[in-house]
């Protein structure tokens, strides 16, 4: 029994890189899609809010990676989000805050769909994935390449 198992990892152990790159490409790729997706429908069925940053802070992670984090509080009416956090670029937080610790109520824009505000992103300061497709296509062209060589070298040690 423990044969056979050794023999069948033996078998696909030539195309595990290649497997795993052609996997994390189609992980990428409907990231990116999805991205595009949710921008696209932002634009068609989203509205725009204007809000007022409460709170801001630069929090540093593992090894020196820094996340830039406001609050801001937005919406309308009975709507109204108080101090929603949204992760930003570096350089929309450094124009807009610079070295200031505090968020003095600086305006900005939010753009939502109305009655869903988890879909709610920062008007040119939130990152998303969008292109992530284009670095999926380039994985997977590694991942095709690898297979190919593989299964090449399989050939040629079972002829």
């Amino acid at each position: 029994m423990h044969c056979e198992s050794v023999a069948h990892n033996m078998r696909i152990g030539p195309f595990l890189p290649s497997l795993c790159a052609l996997v994390m490409a189609i992980i990428f790729i409907t990231l990116g899609f999805n991205a595009k997706w949710h921008n696209s429908k932002l634009e068609k069925e989203g509205a725009s809010f204007t809000g007022h940053i409460t709170k801001s802070e630069v929090q540093k992670g593992s090894k020196g990676k820094k996340r830039y984090i406001v609050w801001v509080s937005w919406g309308e009416g009975d709507q109204i989000k108080k101090d929603d956090s949204f992760v930003v670029t570096p350089s929309f937080f450094e124009s807009r805050l610079g070295s200031k610790e505090k968020a003095d109520g600086d305006m900005v824009t939010i753009r939502a769909i109305p009655g869903k505000p988890e879909s709610a992103v920062v008007v040119g300061g939130t990152s998303d994935l969008s292109g992530m497709e284009r670095l999926g296509y380039f994985v997977a062209a590694i991942g095709g390449f690898l297979l190919f060589r593989a299964s090449g070298r399989v050939v040629r040690q079972r002829a």
